[in-house]
């Protein structure tokens, strides 16, 4: 079982580097295109109108797409490395998400998805990953405060021991 006051600060570090990497694509002006159909930094920001956009992909558009999520691979990959290293039992909720925005992304780009229900389905995901993830976090807080008291448990008995040996 993992450490969390170790783990934490080089998490959180990987995290906030990703994000910022995020960001730094997402402003980039090759990627206007796409950033009137969806938010590039935090789907959560995406608007009615883009949720409802029954467009589908235009050529320039899939071309942009492609770019945007393999430039944006990068920014995620070290901190779902650090993640995976730091805190294993969270890696198959990240794969998981990962793995889904990717399914989204294919039919976006197959055209058998609209950009609203792609918008759509990209907050989903990112709300369901949220809840997996708090999720499991609550599960670590119990076996790490289990194994605390366990721990205290196991010394306070060790001390009444050693009292109960004195005269």
């Amino acid at each position: 079982m993992p450490n969390l006051e170790d783990v934490t600060p080089t998490v959180l570090a990987a995290s906030r580097a990703a994000d910022t990497c995020r960001a730094e694509i997402a402003a980039r002006p090759r990627y206007a295109l796409l950033a009137a159909r969806m938010p590039l930094d935090d789907i959560d920001r995406s608007t009615l109108l883009q949720m409802t956009d029954p467009a589908h992909i235009t050529n320039a558009e899939r071309t942009v797409l492609f770019a945007w999520n393999d430039e944006l691979r990068t920014c995620s990959d070290a901190a779902v490395a650090t993640a995976m290293r730091s805190l294993p039992s969270f890696a198959p909720i990240i794969l998981e998400a990962r793995a889904e925005n990717d399914a989204i992304l294919a039919l976006l780009a197959e055209r058998k998805l609209t950009w609203g229900a792609a918008v759509v389905r990209l907050r989903t995901n990112r709300a369901r990953t949220l809840g997996k993830v708090a999720d499991r976090a609550t599960e670590l807080v119990v076996q790490i405060t289990r194994t605390k008291q366990a721990e205290l448990a196991r010394r306070t008995s060790t001390l009444n021991a050693l009292i109960g040996t004195l005269p």
